[in-house]
């Protein structure tokens, strides 16, 4: 049983090419990360970026009375400094001053002015944290919410559970050890399970090295600090009902994508066995990744039945209910959190899923007398 499933994954990784295809997909994925990730917060004025890195340099962390203090004495400063342009400005039109002692008041006021983009983008933030200092931190927030965030599952992910199936039960190889003399020596059902636990590692390998790339491009571009912080310290998250840290979010996020390649994957070797055809299958399983966040508009209806991309995407699970709000004040919800028993039940479906239609795939696998490579 050892044997064949070295034989397999040797096969799958080398002499299948899966491995420049992960490679390729990788750098496809590194590509788009460098140029569809929104610019840092004041990347494009390095005097505004430096002053909001020292003040969040300070405020990093839970609040405190005196960061509190801190915060409002920036406010204040900038009121003041409005306060004072703005009696400049009457007096000039008043003639009480010339233009030339109104310049000079512009020049005192303008590192203060400078600063105030930063000022307003704290004071935000501070009111955000004092909502619920218990649950929020002060953090930069881009870097989480652009890694903890996404709204719609990674497509070249998608893409690449789905075939790994296909290939990895159709195609077969001309070497002395391919599938039809592993089947003589050690029998299609250990065959079976060999690919199976060959799928298993690949998608395995592939959500791990997702995740890992999106998180090592994300810490360079924004930085990841605070892992330990509460999630709600990020607005997407803002009415999470857990307890759990970023760090803790991520490992579940991770787990729960390996789950949504495992249904992908096998759902797709079912529906070739059943079909015997690699291309029906393929459009089937794309149907299946691509039309639920479509009808559903990645919306908490997405996250309520065992569909492949809610576990891709994850979040949902864990989000709490969101609101939009309107100018007048009034609000309306746009996404219902999950309660835990919700949450429970669809995840736990998932993995029954994944469960039955490997063991399916073995069954009738093993239960075939011969490959499948001209039945197409």
């Amino acid at each position: 049983m050892v044997a064949v499933c070295i034989e397999e994954l040797k096969k799958a990784f080398i002499k299948q090419m899966l491995t420049p295809v992960l490679l390729l997909a990788l750098l496809l994925k590194a590509f788009l990360l460098l140029t569809n990730n929104a610019a840092p917060f004041f990347d494009y004025d390095q005097s505004l970026r430096k002053d909001y890195l020292a003040c969040m340099e300070y405020l990093e962390g839970p609040a405190t009375p005196e960061k509190s203090a801190f915060v409002q004495s920036m406010v204040l400063e900038s009121k003041e400094s409005d306060i004072r342009i703005d009696e400049a400005v009457n007096m000039l039109l008043a003639g009480t001053i010339s233009e030339s002692e109104f310049g000079k008041i512009l020049i005192a006021e303008s590192e203060i002015q400078h600063r105030k983009p930063v000022v307003e983008h704290i004071a935000v933030q501070y009111e955000y944290v004092m909502e619920n200092d218990s649950d929020r931190y002060y953090i930069d927030p881009l870097g989480w919410s652009s890694l903890l965030g996404k709204q719609q599952p990674d497509i070249i992910l998608e893409v690449l559970a789905l075939v790994i199936g296909v290939v990895i039960f159709y195609v077969e190889d001309d070497s002395t050890m391919s599938s039809i003399n592993m089947s003589a020596k050690y029998g299609r059902k250990h065959l079976a399970i060999a690919k199976s636990i060959t799928v298993f590692v690949y998608c395995l390998t592939v959500v791990s090295a997702f995740f890992g790339l999106d998180t090592i491009v994300t810490g360079a571009v924004y930085g990841l600090d605070g892992a330990s912080y509460p999630i709600q310290s990020i607005p997407f998250y803002a009415h999470s009902t857990y307890n759990m840290s970023f760090a803790a979010l991520l490992a579940c996020l991770y787990v729960l994508a390996v789950l949504g390649a495992l249904i992908l994957a096998s759902a797709m070797v079912l529906l070739f066995l059943i079909s015997r055809s690699a291309v029906t299958s393929l459009v089937i399983g794309l149907s299946l990744s691509i039309f639920p966040p479509f009808v559903t508009n990645a919306d908490d209806r997405l996250f309520r039945l065992p569909f492949p991309s809610a576990y891709l995407v994850g979040n949902g699970f864990f989000r709490g209910d969101s609101f939009f709000i309107y100018f007048d004040g009034t609000s309306r919800v746009t996404f219902h959190g999950l309660t835990v028993i919700t949450t429970a039940i669809v995840i736990c479906l998932g993995f029954i899923a994944a469960f039955f239609m490997f063991s399916t795939s073995i069954m009738m696998y093993a239960n075939t007398r011969r490959g499948f490579q001209n039945n197409e």
